[in-house]
């Protein structure tokens, strides 16, 4: 994907996280799919979607161990095992937690979880975590699905010279490979973006 075009594609601009989080549930196309979120640490985001949509089931992906490898942000690096949690974080009722690596349980997962995907927030900050679950979950990934990611773009209240070979490159990478279309909704005064799936 060329960054200029889409950094320059008209988009809402969106002051914290919680509006970012509630324009994604305002606009969610279709409610009968399934609502995902990659990256729970403590909590804080799944259970503000989940109480916007307490009808719904969320299902969070998380080591709860912390980042499997070092994330190098250009101007700092965020050691391996960052974001460990003693203990499971408390989520509401209409959450369901999945531990361990993408890698395993996002299949493990799919055993029981075929359908479309309605939403999926990607706060995993890592290229190899984002690209694990944009290829793992391609196939329920569909035309109108809604995917929000924290790290995807650069931004002057907080840096990110390394974006390009983060989530961004993940992205990048999945929408050339399985030959997907995509639109930028939203982007937030820090790094989040959401995006549309087209095709």
């Amino acid at each position: 994907m060329d960054p200029t075009k889409f950094l320059y594609h008209p988009m809402r601009l969106l002051d914290h996280r919680e509006m970012e989080y509630r324009f994604c549930m305002q606009n969610v196309q279709f409610e009968n799919g399934l609502f995902l979120e990659f990256g729970v640490y403590k909590g804080q985001s799944i259970n503000i979607f989940s109480k916007l949509k307490p009808n719904l089931i969320f299902h969070g992906f998380d080591t709860f161990t912390g980042l499997p490898e070092e994330w190098d942000m250009g101007d700092k690096k965020i050691k391996a095992g960052h974001f460990y949690l003693d203990k499971m974080p408390s989520v509401e009722k209409n959450i369901i937690l999945h531990k361990g690596l993408f890698e395993s349980t996002i299949p493990e997962w799919q055993k029981k979880y075929t359908g479309e995907i309605s939403f999926m927030n990607i706060d995993c900050d890592l290229y190899s975590s984002t690209k694990t679950v944009l290829e793992h979950l391609n196939q329920q990934i569909v035309k109108n699905t809604i995917i929000r990611f924290d790290d995807l773009l650069p931004s002057p209240l907080s840096p990110y010279p390394n974006w390009m070979n983060g989530e961004w490159k993940a992205l990048s990478e999945w929408v050339e490979k399985f030959h997907r279309e995509i639109i930028p909704l939203a982007r937030s005064w820090k790094q989040g973006c959401t995006i549309l799936v087209k095709k």
